[in-house]
């Protein structure tokens, strides 16, 4: 929290609520706002259930489902993005963020600082995919076409190279 007093970016995770007895994170992702926005998924194993729940630095006020859920067995990959996804919005943060500059890929995954798991390899790639999706969506395009993220990496103001 110190070194958030020089410049709110500096911020980024010291707000989220403390892990309760058994918590581990297994999933963030953090986006470059000004004050850099961390939500994870804490995950606790039970006696018979795997025990979820999505945490933001607002104590839940930018989550829009209760944010929990229990499964018998570890979440596939889908699940958990489904899961995370569903509790917090990402793809409305986006669209808050990007509507008025035509939603511009280079921009919108620069935005995402963040997309990690130790638990899961691939969930920044899927959460990606997603973005991806929507993306092609919000501009018209067709899902395949805009490729991977690198090919955006470039892009500036929503222009193509």
């Amino acid at each position: 929290r110190a070194w958030g007093g020089f410049h709110p970016s500096q911020l980024g995770g010291e707000f989220l609520p403390r892990r309760r007895n058994g918590e581990v994170e297994i999933a963030r992702i953090v986006i470059n706002s000004v004050t850099s926005d961390v939500t994870c998924v804490y995950a606790k194993r039970g006696k018979r259930r795997i025990y979820y729940r999505v945490v933001d630095e607002y104590e839940g006020e930018t989550l829009d489902d209760r944010g929990r859920r229990t499964s018998k067995h570890p979440l596939r990959l889908g699940e958990l993005v489904d899961f995370f996804l569903a509790s917090w919005d990402l793809l409305r943060v986006l669209d808050v963020n990007f509507w008025e500059h035509a939603y511009p890929p280079g921009r919108v995954h620069g935005f995402l600082n963040v997309i990690s798991s130790d638990f899961y390899p691939n969930f920044g790639d899927e959460v990606r995919r997603r973005v991806n999706d929507w993306l092609a969506l919000k501009r018209g395009e067709s899902v395949d076409a805009l490729g991977s993220t690198d090919d955006h990496e470039d892009e500036e103001d929503g222009e193509e190279q």
